[in-house]
Parts: C-alpha cells; structure tokens; sequence
C-alpha cells in the first residue's frame, strides 16, 4: 500500500543492481506512513487552486522490516519483517558490516555462472533468498507432480476441482513424508549391500582331501528320499564319518522314525541303524 512512497527507492536499487555483477543485493528500509496521508489531499481540492500545496505525509523508518534486491540469473525483490533492527539508512550495500549484521548474518548460495567447470561458484548472500530459491523450487515440484498426475483431468464444477487439488496435494505430501521417513532404512540397506560385496571370498580349505588316496573317508551316493538326507544340500556324504556318531544318537533316530516318520521312511534309517551297529563290532 506504500509503493507510492517507497517505489521510487526500489526502482534506483534495482537499476544499481542491475548494472553490478552477480551475487551483489541492497537493502532497502521500510518506511511507514502516517495513516491520514490522503485526507488533506482532497482537502486541498476544495481551496483555491493557487492556495494548493504538496502534501509530505510523515514518515517513519519500520521497525525490523525492509526489502532486498538481489541480483540473480534476474533481479529479484523480497520484502522480510525480520531484521535484526530498522537500519539507520533508507539504502544500505550489500558488502557494508550494518546490513550483514541487519541480516543477521550470510549463508552460502552456489550458482553456475557459465565461468565454472567442475565446481559452482558460491555466493554469500541472506539466508531468506537461500529459503526463497528453496520453497519456490518445492512449489515448482509440486506443481510439476499434480499437472502429470491428476485425480481429475476434465475439471468443470468448482467443488470438485478444489477437492481434487486438495487430494493432490495430501497425496504429494504423504508420498514426501514417507521418503524422509524411510530414507534411513534405505541408507542402512544400502550400506549392508555394500559391505556384502566388499567382503573377500572365502579361501578356508579343508585339511584332507576327500576321496584322495591317503584320505581314510570315502564318498558314498545316498539315495534323496531319506528324509534325514534331504535337509542337506549335498548328494554325497563321506561314509566314514558316519562311524563318529555314537548309539545314542542312532537310538534316538530309530525311536524317531518308527514314532514320527511314515513307514515309507522307517525302512532306509533302520537301515542306516544296523550299518552303524555293524562298524561298531
């Protein structure tokens, strides 16, 4: 409402800004106007005309509020309430201590200037032009999100185009929310996966060579039906090493296969009982 007063200032610091190079931003204090400035305006319009002045409304520098002007791929103008105080001039430079300190300090921008191979170049400008690239970026996603996947497309009644954007919207920021949510567990997997694959292979060999000539253990086929056999994944199994297990353990594999096996399967353990009982002797 006081671009009247105030206007005149911005146009000079976005010329001045304009014509400096990128990176560089003013800024520009907030005045505040007396709130009758227009009633002696349309009293004067009733006097003589000769008898008429220009009225100067009194104005005041606001408190914690000003605008910047900031030079970018293009000039841009933002206006913030929260300044640190209310500056003591109405135009301050970028590079003066009183307007850093106004700021509240700088934040890093990093900006391809066209200069630069490898790395960015990086700017040291108010962190409300750093939030301001951000949200509008967020807002340029979400705009993209919603026109490529509409609830809608043929919109014709009011209600249903602000419930149809609406549920957009929660749609776009739930699926957001979920990724922040699960992006640890995802860094986790990916670290694991990693770390899988830098492991070195396994070089433990046996000490004996099965089936060689001064081996006492021999390979024996055993048939896949033995239910015993089937939860390995071997098809083999050395036949001398069958001697270790004691009768204890051949008993209770016995009392196992007539109680809990079906008969198809109590034949080869009984079997593989009276083979042990044998090498045993």
């Amino acid at each position: 409402s006081y671009g009247k007063w105030i206007g005149p200032a911005l146009k000079a610091a976005k010329a001045r800004v304009d014509s400096a190079e990128r990176g560089s931003w003013e800024l520009v204090a907030a005045i505040n106007v007396s709130p009758g400035c227009r009633k002696p305006t349309s009293a004067q319009k009733k006097s003589v005309k000769h008898l008429q002045t220009t009225y100067e409304p009194t104005m005041t520098t606001a408190s914690c509020a000003g605008y910047i002007v900031f030079c970018d791929k293009l000039t841009v103008k933002l206006y913030t309430n929260d300044l640190a105080g209310a500056p003591f001039q109405g135009v301050l430079r970028g590079d003066s201590s009183e307007a850093i300190s106004l700021w509240h300090g700088l934040v890093s921008l990093r900006r391809w200037t066209g200069e630069q191979v490898m790395h960015r170049k990086i700017f040291q400008v108010p962190a409300v032009i750093v939030a301001h690239n951000l949200f509008i970026k967020g807002f340029d996603r979400v705009n993209q999100l919603r026109s490529t996947n509409p609830l809608r497309r043929k919109e014709k009644r009011l209600s249903m185009s602000a419930l149809t954007w609406s549920s957009d919207l929660a749609l776009i920021n739930a699926y957001a929310l979920f990724q922040e949510i699960a992006e640890t567990r995802a860094v986790q997997r990916t670290r694991l996966e990693k770390d899988r694959r830098r492991q070195p292979p396994s070089s433990n060999t046996p000490n004996e060579v099965v089936g060689f000539n001064d081996s006492p253990h021999a390979l024996s086929p055993i048939p896949r039906r033995i239910h015993l056999e089937s939860l390995s994944a071997t098809c083999a199994r050395c036949a001398g090493s069958l001697r270790k297990l004691s009768t204890a353990v051949w008993d209770s594999m016995f009392r196992y296969a007539q109680h809990l096996t079906p008969y198809v399967l109590q034949r080869p353990v009984m079997q593989l009982y009276k083979h042990a009982g044998e090498n045993k002797q």
